[in-house]
């Protein structure tokens, strides 16, 4: 299945933020992912968007980040997809 979008190549950690509008709300702990993050960011996009968890109504995002922790893309996501990602790669709250 051909994703919708492309996943910047320079992607090291994933993030998840609740939005209020455009700005972060509540943000929590980057998990970075060391083997091959390109291609570990794509299987978790590819996953959440063959189960039908993308969500573009939804102010919980998940959110690509580069090594510098700068955000590089943002996708919406339903709480359900939250749970996968959760279950998957055990993303916590910043402090």
């Amino acid at each position: 299945m051909k994703s919708r979008v492309t996943i910047p190549k320079d992607v090291h950690a994933l993030r998840h933020c609740l939005l209020d509008g455009k700005e972060p709300l509540i943000v929590y702990k980057e998990i970075a992912l060391p083997d091959n993050p390109y291609k570990e960011c794509l299987h978790y996009y590819r996953q959440l968007e063959r189960m039908g968890l993308l969500d573009d109504t939804s102010n919980t995002v998940i959110e690509m980040l580069d090594r510098n922790g700068s955000v590089i893309f943002r996708f919406p996501v339903a709480r359900e997809g939250v749970e996968y990602i959760y279950n998957q790669i055990k993303l916590k709250m910043a402090k």
